[in-house]
């Protein structure tokens, strides 16, 4: 119990630091309008096959006003999504900026140079875009895009380098496409005919002939409304595990993988994939769930296997933080079956 008191005060006293943090910064008006406010200093990188691949990673590094950097990290699909996702430090130094965000882009991508002017314009596009064709748009984003400065006014910014050949060509996850969409249902935006859907997962990476038969035999024995109440759950839980990651990047000064969606997906296929073998042969030891997942990562092709390992490392240390995967469930609040409960 007293355990439980001395956590409970420690999160307590987190939570009024943060909001003590969040107070200075706001005073005299907001820190990131100064940051922008200051001059045109800046350090950009951007992934130079953005073209090509249909995926921006932004990252920007900024002095802040009195001493210290700030950095952005703006990840903009300009075929569909628009500005996809944003995250940021208001405590960055060169050094963590080279070697932990770029340098941890490098490894997947060839990351280059660019200007302050090109991120505003990218930015400031992003926006329009999620915006004028109903995407979602990143929580809180406006802090950080009013860090880049002034990227005049979005409602007529620049958008030539957005579409593909006319359309919009969404490449990912379905359900993620689906969490994204604002005033329109998935089966509305997929009929439309500028549009084009290529799923990442399970389609692209995983055959379904690849998939345990037995298993698929399985699902296919439950009634239609078990299925679409199984599948609801398995999402919720899939994007709860997304914010928790996400959350574990930010605490630790990383920029939530790209490819995060697919490996939490894929995490997901193996392990409904191993309750399949649990309910025929007994439940597998560790060593062959492991191997399961590897039978799972194999199927991928090569050009998006080192990008999924990459994402998987950041799956796993959120996971070491609560404790294994037993705390992971907990901090989820994935109920626990009767016999798991009865376990020590």
């Amino acid at each position: 119990m007293a355990g439980h008191d001395r956590k409970k005060q420690h999160r307590e006293q987190k939570r009024r630091e943060k909001k003590a943090f969040q107070r200075r910064a706001e005073q005299g008006g907001s820190l990131y309008r100064r940051i922008g406010a200051a001059g045109d200093e800046a350090v950009c990188y951007i992934n130079s096959d953005w073209r090509e691949e249909g995926m921006i990673a932004l990252h920007v590094l900024r002095p802040i006003p009195g001493g210290g950097h700030a950095a952005a990290s703006f990840l903009i699909d300009p075929w569909a999504l628009g500005l996809k996702d944003v995250f940021g430090r208001l405590d960055m130094t060169r050094e963590e900026f080279d070697d932990l965000w770029v340098g941890t882009m490098q490894r997947q991508t060839e990351m280059v140079p660019t200007d302050l002017a090109t991120a505003r314009r990218l930015v400031a596009g992003g926006v329009r875009w999620a915006h004028d064709h109903g995407f979602r748009l990143p929580r809180r984003h406006e802090r950080w895009v009013a860090m880049l400065g002034d990227i005049g006014d979005w409602h007529t910014a620049d958008i030539r380098d957005f579409g593909f050949e006319g359309k919009l060509r969404f490449v990912g996850d379905i359900e993620d496409l689906r969490r994204r969409l604002v005033g329109q249902t998935l089966e509305e935006f997929t009929a439309r005919d500028d549009v084009e859907v290529v799923a990442a997962l399970p389609s692209e990476f995983l055959d379904d002939e690849d998939l345990d038969d037995e298993f698929q035999a399985a699902e296919m024995n439950l009634d239609q409304e078990a299925i679409d109440a199984f599948k609801e759950a398995v999402e919720d839980v899939e994007s709860r595990l997304l914010d928790a990651v996400r959350q574990w990047c930010f605490a630790n000064g990383l920029p939530p993988h790209p490819r995060l969606p697919q490996a939490i997906q894929l995490v997901f296929t193996s392990m409904l994939e191993t309750m399949a073998i649990d309910e025929r042969e007994g439940r597998p030891t560790p060593a062959e769930a492991e191997l399961h997942f590897e039978r799972l990562l194999s199927l991928v092709p090569p050009e998006s296997k080192i990008q999924l390992s990459e994402a998987m490392a950041q799956v796993m240390g959120l996971v070491r933080s609560v404790g294994g995967v037993a705390g992971m469930v907990a901090a989820l609040g994935i109920p626990r079956s009767a016999d798991e409960e009865d376990e020590p």
